[in-house]
């Protein structure tokens, strides 16, 4: 479900930010999400980067492609670019693609904040959840919390949708168990 841009300005800078996203992105693979990047200048072999001073300085590879943008066309297009944005520090966007090729989720980092990759992931599996189940997620939800269902759905329905029941602390708002747990 996720395609993750970032358009960064030197390998260096970034390199354990990409082990991070490439090592989160292989351990959730049950989720099913793609990572993608973006580089604003290619004055190095992207293959060759990822394959020595990343396994050099880290001991790992990155495993997800990486695409030359070196006008910024892509990320003028898209607008992951601020209107202020220092051309010497990396600016990150991350946008979440559903299989119909639908963002669904898009987050800007300044470049002097770090990315939580793991909101990343569970705003992923709350996509995916809600998408399958007729379901949203409350505020601060994490895998196995019980889940809203939706107000469209009739009592009659979620009756048959959702077998293990639900509670009620307010008559708008019924909340179940996890129906994938």
């Amino acid at each position: 479900m996720s395609v993750e841009v970032t358009v960064r300005r030197t390998w260096l800078t970034i390199a354990a930010n990409d082990v991070t996203i490439d090592d989160l992105t292989m351990r959730h693979a049950a989720n099913g999400p793609q990572t993608g990047g973006i580089q604003e200048n290619s004055g190095v072999d992207r293959l060759t980067v990822r394959n020595s001073v990343l396994s050099d300085t880290h001991g790992a590879v990155v495993n997800f492609p990486i695409i030359a943008d070196i006008d910024r066309s892509i990320a003028t297009l898209y607008g992951m670019l601020h209107p202020n944005h220092d051309s010497n520090h990396t600016v990150r966007t991350v946008f979440v693609v559903d299989p119909a090729k639908k963002v669904r989720l898009t987050i800007a980092y300044p470049q002097s904040c770090g990315r939580n990759f793991d909101e990343l992931l569970r705003a992923i599996d709350s996509l995916q959840l809600t998408d399958a189940h007729g379901v949203a997620t409350p505020a601060h939800w994490r895998v196995g919390d019980d889940v809203i269902i939706l107000p469209s759905i009739t009592d009659e329905e979620a009756h048959s949708r959702f077998p293990a029941g639900w509670h009620a602390p307010k008559p708008y708002l019924r909340l179940t168990p996890d129906p994938r747990a």
